[in-house]
């Protein structure tokens, strides 16, 4: 199955006209690889400190990009596919060349120059993401020109999902939903958790491989945490060797990205019965879980989400456990914009996605966590689906 995306791409030209519009800008200057991957449809797999890169997106005429030339073969493979959604791409070399002399890594900001001076852009306003070395190079290099951040404006524009981004997102989920499925057939006491995480995601890849040939499918991370160390977002820094404990909460997290969006599913498993003390904590972080989503509709507050959570987890008792935001957006990103929700005061708007994954972390027992995607519309449209009560998440 393929995905349409012109009309993703569409929406990325018309939200960057309208900001240079009213900025007063004559181009904008991208220097972040979740920026440049926003309006290129290109991953970068280099950080900009090792290999620097710049996408220039002026108000008039076509972008243009200037990138490493290791990366030279994939992204002209990804413009013949028409998967990139720029075609003008200049590549530097990182080394001395015998022949074929072009520019190096060392005249990255000369190159830069020579480039907007031939599409007349050495004047005026100019914007950046990012503060970078060479722009300040460049600062010096083009005294006409006027540097303006513009960091702050580009957060909004990742907030509302594209219906193509959301049917992306939603086959993701779906994805992420089979592979916990199959966490939870091969739980067993003794198992070692990261030979378990390893073996459920090459099954993901290879199903994946069946249902959407031909996209980027990526398992991002798969955890698989037992015992106490699930107390732990990330475990506890020793996770070779350890294995599944029978008696004691099990929670696992997967996140998976297909065609450059992420999504995440949480889900708490027992292998056995869970104690009196243990149900009672699962039920709470059931109904945190239930409490953020119901929260997440178009026109409510962002800080609701949290305020909800919070109220939920204090009636319980079990206000002393919760220690993590409800969420935060996800897209581009798996941790995406808006990043701040329990002190955001702005309304939700229709089609924002969030990863809603409030738990309780008691040290010494363990995490209880559950996790879902979702899509804010006039109400909540929840991605992922996988059964998430206590009886679901037992294994007897």
């Amino acid at each position: 199955m393929s995905f349409p995306m012109q009309g993703i791409r569409q929406k990325r030209v018309e939200q960057f006209k309208q900001l240079m519009q009213k900025r007063g800008l004559r181009a904008i200057l991208i220097s972040g690889n979740d920026n440049f991957h926003f309006f290129t449809n290109i991953q970068l797999s280099s950080h900009y400190w090792e290999r620097p890169f710049v996408l220039v997106i002026p108000a008039e005429g076509e972008p243009f990009a200037l990138i490493n030339k290791v990366s030279e073969n994939g992204v002209l493979m990804q413009i013949e596919r028409q998967i990139s959604w720029i075609s003008d791409v200049s590549f530097y070399s990182e080394l001395p060349r015998i022949e074929d002399r072009g520019y190096t890594v060392f005249q990255f900001t000369r190159m830069l120059q020579e480039k907007l001076e031939a599409a007349e852009l050495d004047c005026g306003a100019i914007g950046y993401d990012s503060k970078t070395v060479h722009l300040s190079e460049l600062a010096a290099l083009i005294p006409r020109i006027a540097l303006t951040s513009v960091a702050a404006d580009l957060k909004p524009l990742r907030w509302v999902k594209h219906p193509e981004e959301i049917a992306i997102l939603q086959a993701t989920a779906s994805l992420s939903d089979w592979m916990m499925t199959k966490i939870r057939e091969n739980l067993t006491p003794g198992r070692g958790l990261q030979e378990l995480s390893a073996h459920v995601t090459a099954l993901g890849m290879e199903e994946a491989g069946r249902r959407h040939p031909g996209s980027n499918f990526q398992v991002l991370k798969l955890l698989t945490l037992s015992g106490p160390v699930s107390s732990s977002t990330d475990g506890d820094g020793a996770p070779t060797g350890a294995t599944l404990d029978r008696n004691s909460p099990i929670v696992c997290v997967i996140v998976p990205r297909m065609n450059g969006y992420s999504t995440e599913i949480h889900r708490t498993f027992f292998c056995g019965k869970p104690t009196a003390d243990q149900k009672a904590l699962f039920e709470t972080a059931l109904q945190l879980n239930e409490s953020a989503l119901s929260q997440t509709y178009a026109k409510n507050r962002v800080s609701k989400i949290d305020e909800a959570v919070q109220m939920t987890a204090f009636k319980a008792g079990h206000y002393k456990y919760l220690v993590h935001r409800a969420g935060h957006g996800i897209g581009i990103t798996t941790h995406e914009y808006p990043e701040d929700v329990p002190f955001n005061p702005r309304s939700i708007q229709d089609n924002e996605v969030f990863s809603h994954e409030p738990g309780l972390y008691v040290k010494d027992i363990g995490g209880f966590r559950i996790g879902d995607i979702v899509v804010a519309q006039d109400k909540p449209k929840i991605l992922t689906s996988m059964p998430k009560t206590l009886a679901d998440c037992t294994l007897d």
